[in-house]
Formats: structure tokens, C-alpha cells, sequence
């Protein structure tokens, strides 16, 4: 067996340091990612429901009885017609109406519906805002936070409220179900 001559064991040397020390950069990163993972996995456990809430209503039922009952429970169908879904680095996203019963089927595309078409254009919008235990919009965004897409059905709790200038249900909502 040969021992390695000092140069040998010199050029060897070099990348082995190299790379532990790239390796403590890179496990000194991950452990704020991991802080960061940890927050978005208790902020997910919070929010989200396993079971659907009873009593879920439309918007447009929702916004009629604002007054009476700003605690709402709302069923729809993230995303609308021209407008932004997501805010970029908030959990809020836009909800229209839930398409009618029965009216969808294997195959079905919305967008070609004449009257999913009509109806998306006419349909109420709520703008839901995913807040933490102080009422306060988080700040990570929605497809981050709970891996929601447009097109999925939801159903969220939370307090609603009617903005004049937007022209919309605003809802902080403490928790969320995920149709499947």
C-alpha cells in the first residue's frame, strides 16, 4: 500500500475543506429555512379544516346578511374572471361563486361554458384574507402557505365585511376547508 505524497495529500485536501465549508453554509441556510418551513407548517395546521364547516352559504347570501351576521361561513371557487387571484407575499386570494349544482361534469371546462361564462361575469366576488390569532393578514402568500390553485372549491370562516371602494366581501378568515 502507497501513502500519498504531501502534495497529493495537499490537493486533497483543499476541496475536502472546501466543501465542509460550503456544507455549514449551506446546513447554516437551511436552518432558516427550516424556522421558516416550521412557522408555514403551524400556520397550515391552524387554518386548515379536515372536516367542512355546516352551513357554508353563497356570497351573494353571505352579502345580504352582512348586518345581521358578519361572521360567515362562505363556500366558492378560488379565482374569477380578469382579475388576480393571489397577492403576491399576503395569504388572500379572490372567491367567486361556487358553480351551480350538478351543473358540472367529467370533462366540463368553465371557460367554454356558455353559461359558466355569463355567470362568472355577473357572479359576486369576496376578496378572503388568511389571518393570524391577532386579526393580522399573513404574510406569505396563499399557494405557499396552503398550496392552493385557481379553480379549487374552498370553504372559509371568518368575519366579513363590506368595502365601498373595492366594491366587495372582504373576509379575514380564520379557517379554510380544501374541497377534494
Amino acid at each position: 500500500m502507497r501513502f500519498l505524497s504531501m502534495s497529493a495529500a495537499t490537493r486533497f485536501a483543499r476541496p475536502m475543506l472546501l466543501l465542509a465549508i460550503v456544507g455549514s453554509f449551506v446546513v447554516s441556510l437551511a436552518g432558516c429555512g427550516g424556522a421558516a418551513d416550521g412557522r408555514i407548517a403551524a400556520e397550515r395546521k391552524r387554518l386548515v379544516l379536515a372536516e367542512e364547516p355546516s352551513g357554508a352559504t353563497s356570497i351573494a347570501e353571505a352579502r345580504k346578511n352582512l348586518i345581521l351576521q358578519p361572521e360567515v361561513t362562505l363556500v366558492g371557487t378560488i379565482g374569477a374572471a380578469d382579475q388576480e387571484t393571489f397577492q403576491p407575499g399576503a395569504a388572500s386570494f379572490v372567491l367567486s361563486e361556487a358553480p351551480a349544482k350538478g351543473h358540472s361534469h367529467a370533462g366540463h371546462d368553465a371557460d367554454t361554458c356558455p353559461f359558466c361564462r355569463h355567470r362568472a361575469k355577473e357572479t359576486p366576488l369576496a376578496l378572503v384574507q388568511l389571518v393570524d390569532e391577532q386579526g393580522e393578514v399573513l404574510k406569505t402568500d396563499a399557494p405557499t402557505l396552503l398550496g392552493l390553485e385557481a379553480g379549487q372549491v374552498v370553504v372559509v370562516k371568518g368575519r366579513g365585511k363590506w368595502n365601498d371602494k373595492l366594491e366587495l366581501l372582504v373576509v379575514k378568515a380564520g379557517s379554510i376547508h380544501i374541497r377534494k
